[in-house]
């Protein structure tokens, strides 16, 4: 009937004996039973440093290192990978670096609230915007298993604070709207991309202006954090809006489609007013620069390799005769050069799907052993992944409009399908049984 937590702040009423096999055999039959009737994918448990009955403090925020605790988590865990092996377990656990490092290096994903650096990033205060702790590898992990964030359901907007209180140089100006989502650009640059999964809080990816505290009626008051806010989606006939969300789907685009992102040696400094980072996959090379000052900066570089390299956002290349150069940037201003040309994804803001879906079919579906695709137009390539977006299946069929996929040694869930016809992607899905 009483919290082990003494500490009000993390008190919500009547808490569970985490000891109890009752307790136990109800959060497995839960979990179980989610994924069975409802096919869900995975779960992101809220405060699991709740989870264990140790008793803390008034002044204890429960971040020290709790064995009883981890053991909990781990047992979970491990259950419900028993009945989906590919099953997202996600912690808002926010403890001690210890204790999260076991729990990332056993396969749990963990919230890394990188709010503060992030913010302090795009209001221009260069001092306070250090973004290292976004990369698992900074924390002493083995697994990417880090989901970075830079605003979330409990933090204030990055957009509605630099749009109060961005800095400013002359005519540069972060309160501006339009210099505002260039900032935001900026920081997605320095967020998708870097290793591991990562999260963008809902409508982040338009600039979302409106504060955590806004009232339905539009005042602003801390009783107001849980009102409703508007969707507004009328942010998408902002130009300077549709560019940001283009910004963030390309870089979601790319961290898929091409290796470097995935499996590329990485390294960085995140530290300064500068900021970059590398990528290197065999011959291939990815690196990315941004100035997040609030005036010019010249930026010294390293290049990996010397020859031709594209910048994907201009598109167009420079030569690299020497692998030092020095590179000047205007404030806000960021760069992302590769040795390989990267497709410039086709991003709409629509809800129109480039190809009908009922041109293409799958059957059957459900499926047991086997599932058959049929088109009207012939396809090129087709994927099958998982709903953890891991790769399963990958063929280049050349030019047919027919394939068979033998599934008999596929764990049971829902499966995603990419199927590729005259450069365009189409999307469905089928359930293995």
């Amino acid at each position: 009937q009483k919290s082990n937590f003494q500490n009000t702040s993390l008190q919500w009423g009547y808490d569970f004996n985490h000891e109890s096999l009752a307790t136990r055999e109800l959060v497995d039959s839960v979990n179980a039973f989610w994924m069975k009737e409802y096919k869900v994918d995975g779960f992101r448990f809220d405060f699991t440093k709740g989870f264990s009955n140790t008793p803390y403090s008034s002044s204890s925020w429960g971040s020290e290192y709790d064995a009883p605790r981890i053991a909990n988590l781990k047992r979970m865990t491990n259950e419900i990978r028993k009945r989906n092996a590919d099953a997202f377990v996600i912690f808002e656990h926010l403890a001690e670096n210890s204790e999260e490092t076991e729990l990332a290096n056993a396969g749990i994903m963990l919230w890394g609230n990188m709010h503060g650096s992030y913010n302090e990033a795009a209001r221009g205060n260069t001092a306070n915007s250090n973004l290292s702790w976004a990369v698992y590898s900074n924390r002493g992990w083995s697994q990417p298993n880090l989901v970075s964030y830079p605003e979330s359901h409990d933090e204030e907007r990055i957009m509605y604070t630099i749009k109060q209180s961005g800095l400013s140089s002359g005519t540069y100006n972060i309160k501006n709207q339009t210099t505002a989502l260039k900032r935001i650009e900026l920081n997605a640059l320095f967020h998708i991309p870097l290793p591991g999964p990562k999260m963008i809080w809902q409508f982040g990816e338009r600039g979302y202006d409106q504060s955590i505290n806004r009232c339905e009626n539009g005042t602003i008051s801390n009783d107001c954090r849980l009102s409703p806010k508007p969707s507004y989606w009328q942010y998408l006939n902002n130009p300077d809006r549709i560019a940001l969300f283009k910004v963030m789907a390309k870089l979601n685009e790319l961290k898929q489609k091409y290796d470097e992102f995935s499996f590329g040696n990485f390294s960085a400094d995140l530290t300064g007013a500068v900021k970059w980072y590398r990528f290197t996959a065999g011959s291939n090379h990815v690196l990315a620069v941004g100035n997040f000052d609030i005036v010019d900066k010249s930026a010294s570089l390293s290049f990996p390799a010397t020859g031709k390299w594209y910048e994907f956002f201009k598109g167009d290349s420079i030569e690299i005769g020497s692998v030092n150069q020095t590179i000047q940037l205007a404030p806000g201003e960021y760069r992302l050069y590769s040795t390989r040309k990267f497709d410039n994804p086709n991003v709409v803001t629509q809800n129109k799907p480039e190809l009908k879906q009922s041109e293409i079919k799958v059957y059957p579906n459900p499926a047991q052993d086997e599932i058959n695709i049929s088109a009207i137009e012939n396809f090129s390539e087709v994927m099958v992944f998982s709903v953890t977006g891991r790769l399963v299946y990958r063929v280049k069929t050349g030019s047919v409009n027919h394939l068979k996929i033998n599934t008999a040694t596929y764990v049971p869930g829902v499966y995603l399908l990419k199927i590729i016809q005259n450069n365009q992607n189409s999307t469905l899905k089928f359930v293995k049984e």
